[in-house]
């Protein structure tokens, strides 16, 4: 499945403790035509940055805030939540990868989860999906 372009102009933050996992994900969000944020800082990253790796509950969205998030589970476990809750609200996309030992987190609002092993079509897809369905959605006051 061609993933070129179809996430053109999308802001999204990576952040995952795997290097090669974060490399992977940024690869295939560039190919996808998106802006790739650095985790720990809020201006845009000139691609991958396989050497830095998030700590803990460091996330910072940045403002504007990222459109999409994509992150692991364990830095899903480290937020504490909020992000979740923002997914809930509709406020940014957010796909949590996990382990296939993992449960699955329930469709709720922009979230969704993938398990490994996962394509990088589907990543793709999951956020086209989620981003589709933000602005099919009426405003909320």
């Amino acid at each position: 499945m061609l993933i070129a372009h179809e996430l053109t102009g999308v802001r999204v933050l990576i952040a995952h403790e795997d290097k090669f996992q974060m490399e992977y994900l940024s690869k295939v969000m560039i190919a996808a035509g998106a802006v790739v944020l650095d985790p720990s800082a809020p201006e845009p990253a000139h691609g991958p940055s396989p050497d830095h790796a998030p700590a803990a509950g460091v996330l910072q969205l940045g403002d504007p805030p990222p459109d999409a998030v994509v992150m692991s589970q364990s830095m899903q476990t480290a937020d504490g939540g909020s992000l979740i809750d923002a997914a809930a609200r509709g406020t940014v996309a957010l796909l949590v990868v996990h382990s296939v030992f993992a449960l699955p987190l329930p469709r709720i609002g922009l979230l969704r989860s993938l398990a490994v092993p996962y394509a990088a079509f589907q990543v793709v897809d999951a956020l086209v999906d989620m981003l589709g369905r933000r602005h099919d959605r009426p405003a909320q006051l």
